[in-house]
C-alpha cells in the first residue's frame, strides 16, 4: 500500500504545494528562469526547487570551490555564487558560448561576475585541464551519453569528502521503461548500476525533478 502510494505521489497539485512552501527564489532566479523560457531547449533549466536545495547544500557544505558541467543560462552557477561565501568561486563548463552570452547579464545584474569563470569547450576535454582535488562540491549536467566519463572525471577533481551531484539520473522514469532502448537511457541504466556499486563513494537518489544522484567521496 505505502509503495503504491508513493508511485503516485508527486501530482502536479502536490508540486505546486511543494514549491509554494519550500522555495524562496530570488527575483533574479525568477527573471533568469522566465527570460529561459524563450529559449530552445527550455527545459534544460533547474527547476526552482533544484535551486533551494542548492542553497542547502551551500549552507551546509560552505563550498569555496566549486564545478558545473553545464551551464546552459546560468542558472545553476547563479545559485552556487549566490549562496557560498564571498570567497568562494565557481568554475562552469558549456560547449556553447550562445549559452554565456544569455547568463552573464543576470550575473552582471546580481553582481556575481567575478565569482563565475566561464569555460568554452567540450567537457571531458576540459575537465581534463583542470587540477585535481580541487573542488568541494560538482555539479554535473550535460550530455547525459558522457555521464560515466564526466563522473570519473569529476571524482579525481573533487576533495576527498566533497560532494558529486549528477542531474537526470532518472530520466523521467525512462530508466525503469523495458521498451525505451534508447542509447542514452541505456548508458544511464549502466552508470546508475555502475556508482552503486562504487565503493569510493556514498551515494543517494533523490527523485524530485528527473532524478539527482548524490555522491559524497570518501576520505
Amino acid at each position: 500500500m505505502i509503495k503504491q502510494k508513493l508511485k503516485f505521489f508527486i501530482t502536479p497539485e502536490v508540486y505546486k504545494y511543494l514549491v509554494a512552501h519550500s522555495v524562496h527564489e530570488p527575483h533574479i532566479l525568477w527573471e533568469l528562469r522566465q527570460a529561459t523560457q524563450k529559449l530552445r531547449g527550455k527545459s534544460m533549466i533547474l527547476t526552482p526547487e533544484q535551486g533551494q536545495f542548492f542553497k542547502l547544500l551551500c549552507g551546509l557544505l560552505g563550498p569555496k570551490r566549486i564545478l558545473e558541467v553545464g551551464t546552459y543560462t546560468g542558472y545553476g552557477a547563479l545559485c552556487f555564487a549566490l549562496n557560498s561565501d564571498e570567497d568562494a568561486h565557481i568554475d562552469t563548463i558549456d560547449i556553447n558560448p550562445q549559452w554565456h552570452e544569455h547568463a552573464l547579464p543576470f550575473w552582471q545584474k546580481a553582481g556575481m561576475e567575478s565569482k563565475i569563470t566561464q569555460h568554452h569547450g567540450d567537457a571531458t576535454d576540459v575537465l581534463n585541464t583542470l587540477n585535481k582535488e580541487v573542488y568541494d562540491l560538482i555539479f554535473v549536467d550535460a550530455n547525459k551519453e558522457e555521464t560515466a566519463t564526466h563522473y570519473e572525471l569529476a571524482y579525481a577533481l573533487c576533495k576527498p569528502g566533497g560532494l558529486i551531484i549528477l542531474d537526470n539520473t532518472l530520466m523521467w522514469g525512462e530508466v525503469v521503461d523495458p521498451n525505451i532502448s534508447k542509447k542514452m537511457i541505456r548508458k544511464l541504466r549502466l552508470f546508475n548500476k555502475q556508482i552503486h556499486e562504487d565503493t569510493r563513494v556514498d551515494i543517494s537518489i533523490l527523485p524530485f525533478s528527473d532524478g539527482m544522484t548524490l555522491a559524497r567521496k570518501k576520505t
